[in-house]
C-alpha cells in the first residue's frame, strides 16, 4: 500500500528506492540522528554588540543617543555579523565598558564582577553631579523607598 509520501519519495527520488535505503523514511532518520552535529559558528558583531549592550543597562535608543548613531544603525549593526566602521566601533567601546577588540571579538571576554546593574550604576553617578541639596533630597527619598520596601517585606 502506498501513501503519498512513499509514492513521492519513490518516484521523485529514485536513489531513495535503492537496495541502500530499503528502510525507508525510519533508516533515514536513524542515519540523521547519526549524523556529525554542525561545529558551531563563531558569533558575529551583532550577537556580541547585542549581549554587550544589555549587559552595560542599555537600550537600543539609549545606545543609540549616548554614541551619536541613529537607533537604526545599532538594530541594523546587531543584525550584522560584519562590524561597522571603525569610528562607531571607537565610540560604541567606551560605552559598553569594553575596549575595541573585545567588542570586533578579536580577544576573549573578559568577565567583569557585575556588581551593581549597570543602569543603577548609571544613574548613581549622575546623581554624585547633582547639586549638594537636590542630592541631600533625592537620597531621603530613596532612604524611604528602601524603607518602606523593607517594611513591607517583614509583613
Amino acid at each position: 500500500m502506498y501513501t503519498l509520501c512513499t509514492f513521492f519519495v519513490k518516484r521523485r527520488n529514485p536513489p531513495y528506492h535503492s537496495a541502500r535505503f530499503r528502510g525507508g523514511f525510519a533508516d533515514l532518520t536513524k542515519r540523521a540522528a547519526m549524523a556529525r552535529p554542525k561545529p558551531k559558528t563563531p558569533r558575529g558583531f551583532g550577537e556580541r554588540l547585542a549581549e554587550l549592550r544589555r549587559a552595560a543597562g542599555y537600550t537600543q535608543q539609549e545606545l543609540a543617543a549616548a554614541s551619536g548613531v541613529s537607533r537604526r544603525m545599532i538594530v541594523y549593526y546587531e543584525g550584522q555579523q560584519h562590524p561597522p566602521l571603525a569610528e562607531v566601533v571607537v565610540r560604541l567601546a567606551p560605552l559598553l565598558a569594553t575596549n575595541a577588540d573585545e567588542l570586533l571579538g578579536l580577544v576573549a571576554p573578559r568577565k567583569a564582577p557585575g556588581v551593581l546593574d549597570a543602569r543603577v550604576e548609571r544613574r548613581l553617578r549622575a546623581i554624585e553631579h547633582l547639586a549638594p541639596g537636590d542630592r541631600r533630597q533625592l537620597l531621603h527619598l530613596i532612604d524611604a523607598f528602601v524603607e518602606h520596601g523593607r517594611r513591607k517585606r517583614r509583613s
